[in-house]
């Protein structure tokens, strides 16, 4: 072979080689969820305003029995357009995210906003299809903040409950909930307590509006 066509047969190689090695780093996806990988990442971060990650492991039935919800509530978010997207994480296979980010136990879902990677919140709410979008949807009562325990729906959920500047506590209830029905006077009560504190918000929101 001639000087040149070895020459053209490496760079031929080393251009196959540098193909694959990108594409087993792109953002794949199951389920329009996000796969996510240490090597990947903060591509991620960096590609979506809002990014929900669950950190699983394939044995846990709490993982298993939420995937199908997850995975509709991915599909749902990617449909409307909305800035969220859903991803997830094999802490098994990924231990050293699931340790940078504290997993200890499955699933464990953070939220994170703005590609920042040193303070992402606990997602705590609902588990269900819907209630992931439900997060964002729903429109802003008038009087929300009038009283000490500030009422949250979609539209100010993200605003209010992960403002770095304030310690924001969220019940998250059902209307028909006797166990909700019972917290709700002490709820009140420590709305009161610290409705003069700017640092401190108490709020609630309806997990079935």
């Amino acid at each position: 072979l001639q000087t040149s066509d070895m020459l053209s047969r490496a760079l031929l190689c080393l251009a196959l080689a540098w193909a694959a090695r990108v594409g087993a780093d792109a953002l794949e996806e199951e389920d329009n969820v996000l796969v996510l990988k240490k090597s990947n990442f903060e591509e991620a971060l960096a590609a979506h305003k809002y990014l929900l990650v669950e950190f699983y492991a394939p044995w846990c039935g709490h993982c298993k029995a939420l995937a199908p919800e997850y995975a509709k509530a991915a599909a749902k978010l990617k449909a409307e357009g909305s800035e969220i997207r859903l991803a997830k994480v094999d802490a098994t296979e990924e231990s050293d995210l699931a340790q940078q980010y504290g997993v200890r136990g499955y699933p464990t879902i953070k939220f994170f906003k703005n590609g920042d990677t040193a303070s992402p919140k606990e997602y705590t709410a609902g588990r269900e299809a819907d209630d992931i979008p439900h997060l964002m949807s729903q429109e802003v009562p008038e009087d929300w903040d009038k009283q000490p325990v500030k009422v949250l729906v979609g539209a100010n959920f993200e605003e209010v409950a992960f403002d770095e500047k304030k310690n924001v506590f969220v019940e998250f209830y059902a209307p028909w909930c006797g166990h909700c029905k019972q917290l709700a006077p002490i709820w009140d009560k420590l709305g009161e307590t610290y409705k003069d504190h700017e640092n401190i918000i108490i709020a609630k929101m309806d997990s079935t509006a």
